[in-house]
């Protein structure tokens, strides 16, 4: 298996987070891709263009020798803008680019967004009324703007950012979950257990397993 990711021109770099491929090379029956509160828009071999909404459980795929997949990654909160259409319609879903409408002109970002941007800074470590508070919008409010905008509301978004943090420091934390929770803002260990089986579908140490054996 051979995943690279490339950083978009900077041009565009306010809404895209990279461009990414992956070549396989021997046979992958259940490939797992994990929620990390992006949509993408995919390419691949076998099939016509797709874009996937963000995600809130884990997906597996059927990727064969010789399969060839490449994909376009948003910035969290990015895509709706671009795609046209509210972002909680792609939320666990995948739909074929040529379903949606054309690609609009990129507008300018907004305070809105720069808020977003502050949330994936922190890496969800924020609190939900702090949030309501520092952008002047009531809690529902909030609600509706994160669903529009990134696909979940405000406390799933920013529980995918702990995940995404938390699974991009396994490899050197070497077994020590209560101090990668501890670094990345979980209560305890169990907590962080927890959301590695709702997110990921299996505990850390498995996790570890699956990656190291691709």
């Amino acid at each position: 298996m051979s995943y690279r990711e490339q950083p978009p021109p900077p041009r565009f770099a306010a809404y895209l987070e990279c461009f990414w491929n992956l070549e396989v090379r021997r046979r992958h029956p259940a490939y797992p891709v994990l929620p990390d509160g992006c949509v993408d828009i995919v390419f691949s071999s076998a099939d016509e263009p797709r874009v996937v909404g963000t995600m809130t459980r884990p997906q597996y795929f059927d990727l064969p020798v010789g399969r060839f997949v490449c994909g376009i990654r948003f910035r969290p909160g990015r895509a709706c803008a671009l795609l046209g259409i509210p972002a909680w319609l792609l939320t666990d879903r995948s739909i074929a680019l040529a379903d949606l409408p054309p690609l609009q002109q990129p507008p300018a970002l907004d305070a809105f967004s720069r808020l977003i941007d502050w949330v994936v800074e922190r890496r969800g470590d924020v609190r939900i009324n702090d949030l309501a508070r520092h952008s002047g919008l009531s809690v529902r409010q909030l609600q509706r703007r994160f669903l529009d905008e990134t696909g979940v509301g405000p406390k799933q978004f920013c529980r995918i950012l702990r995940f995404r943090r938390a699974q991009s420091l396994l490899a050197a934390t070497r077994g020590d979950w209560a101090g990668l929770a501890a670094e990345c803002g979980y209560f305890d260990q169990a907590h962080l257990i927890r959301d590695f089986r709702d997110l990921a579908g299996r505990n850390p140490s498995r996790l570890v397993s699956d990656f190291s054996n691709r």
